[in-house]
């Protein structure tokens, strides 16, 4: 497998409405169906309005093919709250129980997609946010999981930082040198 990345606002440039559409249909995730249903409901009117940034992940051999996704956004965090990590807020430029951060937003492979993909994506999105943050500023990545990839984030040097307020997921926070 030989990976591409396409900014999802190159590809709307060089694309037709129909074709953007239709290989968004053909993205399928059966283990995470809000992946599928982001990308094909919500990621074009997100980069419009630029609210966030999707980054195409595309096999190219031996055509180009969409084989998955990320989608990097800034939002604030609110870290006011009970069960917090303490140290790890200490780290963080926190104004009012609110710290701005990059938030990994949506992470999205295909059904039965080579795990490198993942690690990839992951890598790519914490290049963005590096640059990013050399340039203006901002220190703390932020992103929410299931309980099964809590290790995994941890091995990416993710800190856990509490439960949303659903309690379905773990917020893990990442606080950049």
């Amino acid at each position: 497998m030989t990976f591409k990345i396409l900014p999802l606002r190159t590809f709307m440039k060089e694309q037709s409405e129909q074709k953007l559409y239709e290989t968004f249909l053909n993205f399928s995730c059966s283990r995470n169906k809000s992946v599928e249903k982001y990308l094909r409901e919500t990621a074009v009117r997100h980069e419009r309005a630029r609210i966030s940034r999707t980054y195409l992940i595309l096999d190219t051999e031996p055509e180009e093919q969409l084989i998955g996704y990320i989608t990097i956004a800034m939002k604030c965090l609110n870290v006011g709250g009970e069960q917090n990590n303490e140290e790890l807020i200490k780290k963080m430029n926190v104004s009012g129980d609110i710290a701005q951060s990059y938030l990994i937003g949506q992470l999205g492979k295909v059904d039965g997609c080579d795990k490198k993909i993942g690690e990839f994506a992951m890598d790519f999105a914490l290049d963005v946010i590096e640059d990013a943050s050399e340039l203006i500023g901002c220190r703390v990545v932020r992103l929410d999981c299931k309980d099964a990839l809590v290790k995994y984030y941890e091995g990416k040097g993710f800190s856990f930082l509490n439960k949303n307020s659903s309690g379905n997921l773990n917020r893990m926070v990442m606080v950049l040198a």
